[in-house]
């Protein structure tokens, strides 16, 4: 029986040994975790840029200058890989109260904090990488306020609590957040540590239900230090960003245009029905005929006429349109233009000249209560040509410096519609003869 016993065990001897070998490849990994720890789920880390630190080159050759200035890229922004965010999120496995957390960054993944536990070598080594630049400050997690450490190494981090703990539940969802600032931030690696690794780094995170053992985590003897709860690794990695370069042209859409029938308005030649349809006025007469059916002028009876205008452009520092002409003239003889900064009233029977916009054109292919109809109204006319109802008004002035009609600041126009009104009156002591005046419309954009 002996013999036939000791023949069993010869024949599975090397079994047993593989076994064996195996078994003690496991030991040293199955150590560097506290038996009590968890693993940290639905783990990540969000950062706002992966462009490395000393990729300042925007996509038309010129240089990016960061900061808070002007016309600067600002810490947080994705195309500033010199001052980064870092979010983690995951999901705790264990209830119970955090005092603090560990986050050490490394080039592969890793099973324990601390000193030594980690490669940090090309990471560190001529890339600008750094945990410094958040030594001191205070981040909230959970509405808790956490002081953070980061004296220990350039890849190492902590958070301990400033006063009371995090208190979470098993299954809780906790997100650390470290929003970057101007003095406040993580920095990419340069573009030299694109050749290890491919540019990826590792952070290992840690939480500890004692703030002393957080703060002493990191010069911790032990591969495990005391009081770790849970734990688990992310990843994340700096790329060359792809640069893209293309132009969009200045653009200006004006038109004008006169309304066929004086007496009964006909409205514009085509309706505002959006911006993406800002079709130009130039079907109608530019030719406007004011007075009864023979053009002739009454001084017992005002007369009126509609011309209208579109505008669409790109500028987005602001657009302003412009009249420039004269009054009404025979020769020598006018029609006196209606002056002065206030809009007067039409009076028949005295020598008058002048327009304001029209809210309430009648055709249907215009605004019933605003001066000018377009997608968002962006045109503001100016206040003494606003309404028709208030009065009209008319610098021949223009003649030689052309006068605002309306304008917009700091904003495009994407398909704007206006209707002006003439009026013309005569007194009984006007000279005869053909008047006429041409005006001109200018639209200013400013890009």
């Amino acid at each position: 029986m002996i013999s036939n016993i000791k023949g069993v065990l010869h024949r599975v001897n090397p079994l047993v040994a593989a076994v064996a070998l195996v078994l003690a490849a496991l030991v040293p990994v199955l150590s560097a975790r506290q038996v009590s720890a968890l693993p940290l789920t639905d783990r990540s880390l969000m950062v706002s840029s992966t462009v490395p630190s000393n990729d300042n080159v925007a996509p038309d050759g010129t240089t990016y200058v960061f900061g808070n200035g002007a016309g600067q890229i600002p810490a947080g922004d994705p195309r500033n890989g010199t001052k980064v965010d870092h979010t983690y999120t995951f999901t705790v496995p264990t209830a119970g109260d955090i005092e603090g957390f560990t986050i050490e960054y490394c080039e592969s993944a890793f099973g324990y904090v601390g000193a030594g536990a980690c490669t940090a070598t090309n990471l560190l080594a001529n890339t600008g990488f750094s945990t410094a630049a958040w030594d001191g400050a205070t981040i909230q997690v959970g509405g808790v306020d956490f002081n953070v450490v980061a004296d220990d190494a350039p890849n190492f981090i902590t958070l301990v609590a400033d006063d009371d703990p995090l208190t979470v539940t098993a299954g809780q969802q906790v997100e650390i957040a470290f929003e970057a600032s101007e003095t406040n931030f993580f920095r990419n690696p340069n573009s030299s540590y694109l050749a290890f690794n491919s540019g990826t780094y590792f952070a290992h995170i840690s939480t500890f239900d004692d703030a002393t053992n957080a703060g002493n985590a990191f010069s911790d003897v032990d591969p495990t230090p005391d009081g770790v709860i849970d734990d688990g690794t992310v990843t994340n990695n700096i790329t060359q960003a792809i640069s893209i370069y293309t132009r969009v042209q200045e653009t200006l859409n004006f038109s004008v245009e006169g309304d066929y029938n004086n007496g009964v308005p006909d409205g514009p030649s085509s309706a505002y029905v959006g911006s993406g349809a800002c079709t130009p006025l130039n079907a109608n007469d530019n030719l406007i005929r004011l007075g009864d059916g023979n053009n002739a002028l009454s001084p017992s009876q005002a007369y009126f006429g509609r011309s209208y205008f579109r505008l669409a452009t790109n500028a987005f520092q602001g657009t302003t349109v412009y009249y420039a002409g004269d009054t009404l003239r025979y020769g020598t003889n006018t029609i006196d233009a209606i002056g002065g900064g206030a809009a007067v009233a039409s009076t028949p029977g005295t020598e008058q000249f002048g327009f304001a916009f029209n809210p309430t054109d009648a055709t249907g292919n215009m605004a019933t209560t605003t001066s000018i109809i377009g997608n968002d109204g962006t045109l503001v006319p100016s206040a003494v040509y606003a309404d028709n109802t208030t009065g009209y008004a008319f610098d021949d002035g223009s003649l030689a410096d052309p006068v605002p009609l309306a304008a917009v600041e700091d904003d495009v126009v994407e398909c704007d519609t206006g209707s002006l009104e003439y009026v013309a009156n005569i007194s009984t002591s006007t000279p005869a003869g053909i008047y006429t005046t041409k005006i001109n419309f200018i639209a200013a954009p400013t890009y």
